[in-house]
């Protein structure tokens, strides 16, 4: 009888841990645009993603953001990294990529990686589209990310791009890799770009002791209903 009540008692606290993620709404980790859906963008393209365009290198992007606040799961990329089709090139196979910050502050561990078709175009108000990433990597309070747009080097032909940030105040560190070599710094002679425009969203963790105090919470509901 113990054992059974052991494994029912620590099965209703697990349940309770998470119901309570579930319940959380998603959270601004990081957001250098302050877009609301709808509104134009009022900006051009500034990073171009693609592969194959004749007379083109490679080119793939990473942008940086630091976590503040504390931990979140990574949920949700909201961003105008958007399709052009004036090269004919394929709508789909853009890879979104989110790295550790490495020792040399350029993209480290690959921590996921999500593949994505059918973004919205180019058009005169330029639109973002969202990008759903599985929820279950974490990203911690004070590290610096980055997150890379790459395409796939199989001869076709791809042309993506990702819209600058219209405040050109906002300068930050980005990478870059060309035909497929090695992720170097973006940054000349310490004179950086705007950053591509983008907002990053996640869900709180709440820290371990108020999980379990929390789900304690709900065991003594739980045996208070028991008893009556």
């Amino acid at each position: 009888m113990k054992a059974t009540k052991r494994k029912s008692t620590k099965s209703i606290a697990l349940a309770t841990i998470c119901t309570l993620a579930g319940m959380a709404n998603a959270d601004v980790i990081f957001d250098n645009f302050n877009y609301t859906p709808g509104e134009s963008m009022y900006g051009f393209l500034g990073f171009g993603i693609n592969a194959n365009l004749p007379g083109v290198p490679d080119f793939a992007i990473g942008q940086t953001f630091v976590v503040a606040g504390g931990d979140y799961t990574l949920d949700t990329l909201i961003a105008p990294i958007l399709y052009s089709d004036s090269a004919g090139g394929l709508n789909e196979g853009l890879t979104l990529s989110i790295y550790t910050n490495g020792g040399d502050g350029l993209p480290g561990t690959l921590l996921e990686s999500a593949t994505f078709a059918d973004l919205a175009s180019f058009t005169p108000d330029e639109p973002v589209n969202t990008f759903d990433f599985s929820g279950t990597t974490l990203l911690e309070d004070g590290e610096r990310y980055w997150i890379t747009v790459t395409v796939p080097d199989d001869g076709n032909t791809y042309d993506f791009g990702w819209v600058w940030n219209i405040d050109f105040d906002l300068l930050a560190p980005y990478a870059v890799s060309e035909d497929g070599g090695p992720w170097n710094s973006g940054v000349n002679d310490n004179i950086y770009l705007p950053q591509a425009a983008f907002r990053v969203e996640g869900t709180l963790v709440p820290a371990p002791g108020t999980l379990i105090g929390l789900a304690t919470l709900g065991l003594v509901g739980i045996r208070r209903r028991r008893d009556i």
